[in-house]
């Protein structure tokens, strides 16, 4: 993670360098409103299904090397994913900004930016790229950080997803305001996957915050589980871009999630 991190950092300065905060700013304000990420994943009574596309991971290596995006997308919209996350990190996950910008334009679906975002900049960026959501992951933010963050993705009119891992990083970003969290079932530590944590966590998140389930879900009968245990999403990558027929494997994953 630290090298992730840094490498962020690095990266963020260059750009920021190359075009400064207050012409990104006014780039984000000229671009029209995205669509509701949150209201299209929170469909009562269901679990929608946010499909991720990336092609390589720190963890699963060299995931799909005929990647892409906007051939993806249309797959997933066909499919019936309510939305799509797509990777932007480019040294670890092979991810690029034009990335987001295919799949967008391919399949007007709410996208999710999932990068490592560390600083306001990165916010207004995701707007000017035409992102729906951004990816807030507490165990790299403080609590001031993360509600100033908070704020700035209001303020421009984006949807933020706050990612916990355990307890302590659900709380934080709760008590930040976050109405929107996404439970990781992956331990950064060692990298096991474990669903539990998805119902052990739901258990302390209040009526009215969007429930997103991350990582580990691979099979139809653990979304109607997520279903039953009422959480709103699940964001499901690697069973999907790993398949032979993702189109067809994720509408057995949308089938399951639908109302009962």
């Amino acid at each position: 993670m630290e090298a992730i991190l840094a490498d962020k950092r690095k990266s963020l300065a260059e750009k920021m360098t190359r075009t400064p905060l207050k012409q990104m700013m006014a780039e984000s304000a000229a671009v029209i409103n995205p669509p509701s990420f949150k209201k299209a994943v929170s469909v009562k009574g269901e679990v929608s299904i946010i499909a991720e596309m990336k092609s390589k991971s720190p963890s699963a290596g060299d995931i799909l090397k005929d990647y892409r995006p906007a051939a993806l997308a249309a797959q997933y919209k066909s499919a019936g994913a309510k939305a799509f996350s797509v990777l932007t990190e480019e040294k670890h996950f092979g991810g690029s900004p034009a990335h987001l910008a295919q799949a967008i334009d391919a399949a007007n679906l709410p996208a999710l930016r999932k990068d490592f975002i560390i600083d306001a900049y990165q916010i207004y960026e995701s707007r000017a790229m035409g992102a729906s959501c951004v990816l807030l992951i507490a165990a790299i933010l403080d609590k001031n950080l993360m509600k100033e963050l908070l704020r700035i993705s209001r303020e421009t009119g984006l949807d933020a997803l706050a990612e916990a891992h355990d307890e302590s990083e659900l709380d934080a970003a709760l008590e930040c305001g976050a109405d929107m969290v996404g439970i990781n079932n992956r331990n950064l530590k060692d990298l096991t996957i474990n669903l539990e944590t998805t119902f052990r966590l739901k258990k302390r998140v209040p009526n009215g915050v969007c429930v997103v389930s991350e990582s580990g879900i691979h099979e139809p009968g653990t979304v109607k589980r997520l279903r039953d245990e009422g959480i709103n999403a699940a964001l499901i990558g690697e069973s999907i871009l790993k398949s032979r027929d993702p189109e067809a494997k994720l509408r057995t994953l949308v089938l399951a999630g639908q109302a009962a």
